[in-house]
């Protein structure tokens, strides 16, 4: 409520010669507005400006005033509706028209909604007809006689099922959008006639007995604001009078909900802009500043702006959160909202488009799945717990599709299956089931591998291999977690101290300490006790997650060099994921704070794993989405909606190009990750990881070194604690033996090399004249020092193509084309040359 309180008006925009008939929010903060005076303007925003038209605009093709527009849910189209009776489909991109609708009785068409699948515009004006277009057909599906008198709302529900309709004589209607059917009426919604409407696009907590609970808005000519709520059941749908908001002096014109459904903005003949808390059915703020009444009003995506329109020709833009200016940089995030609420808690994150993310395949699996998971290496095999008796494996093919292998279905257990996990060689596969046992398999046979892992026979909710292979953790209804040796499967520990069902667990990945979440909403830090050693509870967090802790997985890289901090994510029935920051030290204080909060589902979280860097985080809940968060940021990138029931798990895949998701609907879905995010992301790793001098290599360095060499070695146990130094300083004939190099030309070839290192103090060449132009990375315009040669055949500098991709361009440099892969391979000829040029030989 405080946020509401500094809402302030930011930018007046005076273009149209008529009333403002309408303005709506796009992606991108893309702003559209339309008048009487038959045109449409588009708007973009400019940092030190604020919006201003951009190039195509104005949109002008109907023929009298312009009533209403909608963007379409991702924003790529804009509809616009007119009293000459037609619909117009607009490319907002680029201003051209991609389709008219013309209304059958050829009647004034008052306002039009997208359905939020975006198949479906449906349309409603003067003759009381509602008519339902198909988008891809660009076809007219159905024509519904709705209402005696002309339709001034229409809303479509969040979950493209229903639409309500209300008109000038104050009677509602709710219709399924399908078959156009008459599900729900209400007579006298509104005395005088109901004028706007909108569905929160957030549903309502279920009832017992109802299947979905939605929110509607409407305003009418009373005076008030009324919030509905509508219940859907099996076979009926019932519209339920909820609150009235009372405040405006005169006819209320337009009602709009904010992207977290916490907020509700309404415009009146009373020349006032009203913004309402939900929860609280109390107005937050009144905004004063038209000088006639109010016509039109939207939030932006990320609810940080509110814009309105006017019978006074002006659009006013209104800063929710108080915090920015003219100035300001705005951040695409489309359904976050800048408003608290009086129930909200943890701090707001911003979301981002999923509109990069694309539906490889969707799996149908014939039966709930509770469970995947994908396995390591790069087969891309993926396995899936399902809510039966069996475990299933699929393996991708070279045309990217996945299809089942020959070993499944495994005939896992008795009930069904709780969770599968692969073992770090993707050899075998853990399980774990309603019957009370955890069993492993081998992959390629679909065999058991030992004898079922069994402790008191109560249901066994999860386990989870160490990342060394070592051990598998199980744990479940009998409060306790039990750890058992690899390959032998006997009990190595006990673990209690959890006074109720343990739900979830997870290593760190150094397989040094375990944590373990239950019920109760209590995570538990263990130390994992050595052989002989017993493990030792560090740290217990009793209020993790309101009414329990359902899962948890730590990030697969360290935080800082000395091996001891951890991040921790966390998911529960309050519907949050939470990051922990976990510092360990040994025979020492050891440490676990929250470092942040990540709000956006709308119902329990049952899954969240890192990706592959541990940059992104993936989560799925209850609220049939899965997000996708920038781990760094604290930023969701991406809501995955296309399950039709809970999601119960989410995994990445090995090189995090893909993400799968389960769900109750019967259905395992392959999402493909965009391109410029993963080349972002390998490129920030890339830069991350890299050190200049060769006296700071680690290990990995070497290894990565080793790559540009031309020289097969044998890895032994001395190759492998290997740093910079000791390539530096240790003879080459100590060098030769560890590396197994008994070739001569394979040690002359490591003698040069170690010859470069030592004289790689490679600052930037001064006089490129003599230097001949392949030597010459084309984007420095510098000599190379790590050419790589990437997918469009040209060689870069490997920071320098870093960089590139960092900023998000998977286009060549060279070309401007997009290249098929932002991946790439050491120049080891070309950087011989290099150094050879440089110095010389030994």
């Amino acid at each position: 409520m405080a946020a509401a309180a500094s809402l302030a008006a930011m930018q007046t925009i005076r273009a149209h010669s008529s009333d403002v008939t309408f303005c709506d929010f796009g992606k991108n903060f893309t702003l559209a507005t339309g008048s009487s005076d038959k045109s449409v303007r588009a708007w973009e925003w400019h940092p030190g400006h604020g919006y201003r038209e951009v190039a195509f605009s104005p949109i002008g093709h109907h023929t009298y005033g312009v009533t209403d527009a909608r963007f379409s849910p991702q924003g790529t189209m804009l509809a616009t509706s007119s009293i000459d009776g037609c619909t117009v489909l607009w490319n907002i991109r680029t201003g051209c028209k991609i389709h008219h609708f013309v209304q059958p009785s050829g009647n004034a068409v008052r306002v039009c909604r997208f359905t939020s699948d975006s198949t479906r515009i449906v349309t409603a004006g003067d003759d009381g007809t509602v008519c339902f277009w198909n988008l891809a057909h660009r076809s007219l599906v159905k024509t519904v006689k709705a209402h005696e008198e002309t339709v001034q709302a229409l809303a479509t529900s969040p979950d493209s099922q229903l639409v309500a309709s209300g008109c000038s004589q104050g009677v509602l209607h709710v219709h399924e959008i399908e078959d156009g059917d008459l599900l729900a009426t209400q007579d006298s919604a509104h005395d005088m006639g109901v004028t706007a409407a909108d569905f929160s696009p957030v549903p309502r907590p279920a009832r017992q007995g109802v299947k979905k609970v939605f929110m509607l808005a409407t305003s009418g000519q009373d005076h008030v604001v009324r919030l509905w709520n509508v219940l859907v059941y099996k076979s009926r749908v019932l519209l339920e009078p909820s609150q009235t908001l009372s405040g405006h002096s005169s006819s209320v014109l337009c009602v709009r909900f904010d992207p977290s459904g916490a907020h509700l903005a309404s415009g009146s003949l009373d020349k006032t802009l009203r913004v309402w808390d939900v929860a609280s059915v109390k107005c937050a703020k009144v905004l004063q500043g038209h000088d006639r009444y109010v016509t039109s009003c939207s939030f932006s995506r990320d609810g940080s702006l509110l814009s309105s329109g006017s019978n006074d020709k002006t659009v006013k833009i209104w800063n929710v959160g108080g915090r920015m200016s003219v100035d300001s940089i705005l951040v695409p995030s489309p359904t976050a909202s800048c408003l608290p609420t009086d129930a909200s808690h943890g701090k707001l994150v911003e979301e981002r488009s999923a509109s990069n993310v694309k539906l490889l395949q969707k799996i149908e699996c014939g039966v709930s799945v509770n469970f995947c998971q994908f396995g390591p290496g790069p087969s891309n095999i993926l396995a899936a717990a399902t809510g039966e008796k069996f475990v299933k494996l699929w393996r991708q093919d070279a045309s990217g599709r996945f299809s089942e292998t020959g070993s499944s279905p495994i005939e896992a257990h008795r009930y069904s299956v709780n969770k599968v996990e692969f073992s770090p060689d993707g050899e075998k596969l853990s399980s774990c089931s309603l019957d009370g046992s955890a069993s492993l398999w081998d992959v390629d046979s679909g065999q058991r591998a030992n004898p079922p892992l069994q402790s008191s026979g109560a249901s066994v909710r999860t386990c989870r291999f160490s990342p060394d292979g070592r051990l598998v953790v199980t744990g479940g209804d009998d409060e306790r977690a039990l750890l058992w040796t690899i390959p032998d499967g006997s009990i190595l520990e006990v673990i209690e101290g959890h006074t109720e069902a343990v739900t979830s667990a997870a290593f760190t990945p150094d397989s040094k300490l375990l944590a373990t979440g239950d019920l109760v909403g209590s995570i538990r830090i263990w130390v994992v006790g050595a052989k002989g050693h017993k493990a030792c509870g560090i740290q217990v967090i009793e209020a993790a997650h309101d009414l329990g802790v359902q899962t948890c997985d730590f990030a697969p890289s360290r935080t800082d060099n000395n091996g001891c901090q951890y991040t921790l994510a966390s998911g529960g029935s309050d519907a949050l994921v939470k990051l922990w920051d976990l510092r360990f030290v040994p025979n020492g204080c050891s440490q676990i704070c929250i470092a942040q909060t990540l709000v956006g589902h709308g119902g329990t979280v049952a899954s969240v794993r890192f990706s592959h860097t541990g940059q992104l985080l993936a989560s799925a809940a209850s609220d049939k989405t899965a997000r996708i968060w920038n781990v760094f940021q604290r930023q969701c990138l991406f809501v995955l909606e296309l399950h039709a029931s809970i999601v119960t798990s989410c995994a990445f895949s090995p090189d995090g190009s893909l993400v799968a998701t389960s769900s109750l609907d019967k259905s395992v879905i392959i999402w493909e990750m965009p391109k410029d995010l993963l080349a972002r992301n390998q490129a920030e790793e890339s830069l991350r990881g890299h050190r200049e001098r060769v006296e700071e290599w680690t290990s990995k360095d070497v290894a990565r070194w080793l790559t540009w060499l031309d020289i097969p070695t044998i890895p032994t146990t001395r190759f492998q604690h290997l740093t910079g130094n000791d390539i530096l300083n240790s003879a080459l004939q100590n060098l030769t033996n560890i590396f197994g190099l008994e070739d001569e030309s394979h040690i002359k070839e490591l003698e040069r090399q170690i010859f470069w290192l030592k004289h790689e103090n490679i600052g930037a060449v001064d006089d490129l004249s003599n230097v001949p132009h392949e030597l010459i990375c084309p984007i420095t315009q510098e000599i190379f020092r790590e050419p790589v040669i990437c997918a469009d055949g040209f060689c870069y500098e490997r920071g320098a193509i870093d960089e590139w991709f960092l900023s998000g361009k998977i286009s060549s440099p060279m070309t401007n084309l997009n290249m098929s892969s932002t991946t790439y391979a050491p120049n080891i000829k070309l950087r011989a040359q290099v150094c050879s040029l440089l110095y010389g030989e030994p």
